[in-house]
């Protein structure tokens, strides 16, 4: 059995919190975006990395019939794909 639990902190210099994580035991994701303090809109970007990532992580957990726009890695494992290829897409997403 897993269990998992996330906590972001504002810290000492930022007077907002601008991270974004997921917490998918069911797909077994659990990411974290820096919000990057001080950058102009950093909690839209954590938000739009994570989103990104969750939803192609999801998507390709229960349909096998789906596009590697970024080709395929054939030193790593299918599921090392899947998340450079999640990355990757919300690289280009942000």
């Amino acid at each position: 059995m897993l269990y998992a639990s996330a906590v972001s902190d504002v810290g000492r210099v930022r007077k907002t919190n601008e991270d974004a994580f997921v917490s998918d035991a069911d797909v077994s994701l659990f990411a974290v975006a820096d919000g990057m303090g001080g950058h102009d809109a950093g909690e839209v970007a954590s938000a739009l990395a994570i989103e990104a990532i969750s939803g192609f992580i999801r998507r390709s957990a229960v349909d096998a019939d789906f596009s590697w726009p970024y080709g395929i890695d054939r030193q790593l494992s299918y599921d090392a794909n899947r998340l450079r290829t999640a990355i990757h897409l919300a690289n280009r997403r942000v």
